[in-house]
């Protein structure tokens, strides 16, 4: 595959290849899906070993699609324009996390120490461009997050969330960073945690925009005993909208008949809100008259717990229909009326 470093075809391998002695390449970290993942079978994955005719191997990230069959083609492949730059000494090969929001994004970063190789991307997703740059280890500045890890896309808001991996390892508290993702990257929000150390991963609430942070919090000893209880306690915390400090709890004091003692990572599995409020009868992305008329055929029946909510139609409550159309289901189709990239 044609490759954007050396600009040359290149070898690329994808996770952990042959066994025992004979390993090579990297085991994915992190993987993403598209929006669209239904229509279009699109994830994203972090890291891919690229190996160029000419240049050195390299790690970067990817865009797949998956074909059937276990099978997939690389549709993009997303690296720093700049890193084979004559005197460019960052350390890039340490890419973490990758994620992706409904405008067509793609966020990865990467956590090195070195040479303020602590680094945010921003890429187009359709033409694997790289949109912007935020570099991260530069202590004099504002954007400085050292070892970014927990890195989530907001599906309430246009805001990207990102924590530090670098605090002393008895800390008793840490801080969860927002960049607005409207415009061009910006520091926007700032949550002090007390009672957690460190940060594992990070998911919202698409309905309230709430944010849910896993993470721990320790006191190592000095000499460690195989044989005595954990000295990490598991940690979770709340964070609602507008809020800038919050007290994580201990999961295991909260509820000591779990067994959960050291949690890496935390996702959203509820309902997630239908773009412009389902409205969209006739799936053509705009809400207009065809979608007017849909609802018009409906109207007033009172059997759509029994008929796929009368073909959608019966849009009011949006996550427990009441099984009738009526003014209330009218009420989202004029809320959203004409609103365009409506398509779930």
């Amino acid at each position: 595959i044609y490759e954007p470093r050396y600009d040359s075809s290149a070898s690329v391998y994808i996770g952990t290849q042959d066994t025992g002695d004979n390993t090579y390449g990297r085991p994915i970290f992190d993987a993403t899906f598209d929006v669209d993942f239904g229509i279009n079978n699109y994830i994203y994955i972090v890291p891919i070993v690229v190996e160029p005719a000419t240049g050195d191997p390299y790690l970067a990230s990817a865009k797949l699609q998956l074909t059937g069959g276990g099978s997939y083609s690389i549709v993009h492949i997303y690296d720093d324009p700049n890193a084979a730059a004559p005197g460019d000494n960052r350390e890039l090969n340490a890419l973490r996390e990758i994620e992706t929001d409904s405008s067509g994004s793609v966020y990865v970063i990467n956590a090195h120490s070195l040479n303020e190789s602590d680094t945010l991307w921003r890429y187009d997703s359709s033409t694997g461009a790289m949109i912007e740059r935020l570099t991260l280890g530069n202590p004099a500045s504002i954007n400085h997050v050292s070892a970014p890890s927990g890195l989530h896309a907001s599906r309430f808001e246009e805001m990207l969330y990102l924590g530090s991996s670098l605090n002393s390892p008895d800390a008793n508290s840490i801080s969860v960073y927002g960049f607005s993702t409207s415009g061009s990257l910006t520091l926007d929000r700032t949550v002090n945690i007390t009672g957690m150390g460190h940060v594992s991963d990070i998911t919202d609430n698409p309905i309230s925009g709430t944010l849910w942070v896993a993470g721990f919090s320790m006191d190592p000893p000095e000499y460690p005993d195989p044989y005595a209880s954990p000295f990490y306690d598991p940690n979770l915390a709340e964070i609602p909208i507008g809020v800038t400090d919050v007290n994580a709890v201990s999961t295991l004091t909260a509820d000591p008949g779990n067994d959960l003692a050291l949690p890496l990572s935390i996702v959203w599995t509820g309902l997630l809100p239908e773009k412009c409020g389902g409205a969209d009868l006739d799936n053509s992305g705009t809400i207009d008259f065809p979608d007017f008329a849909k609802l018009a055929q409906h109207w007033s029946d009172t059997d759509c717990a029994s008929s796929s909510n009368c073909q959608g139609t019966d849009l009011e409550p949006e996550y427990e229909p009441d099984g009738d159309v009526d003014v209330a289901d009218l009420a989202v189709l004029c809320e959203h009326w004409l609103e365009s990239e409506c398509s779930n």
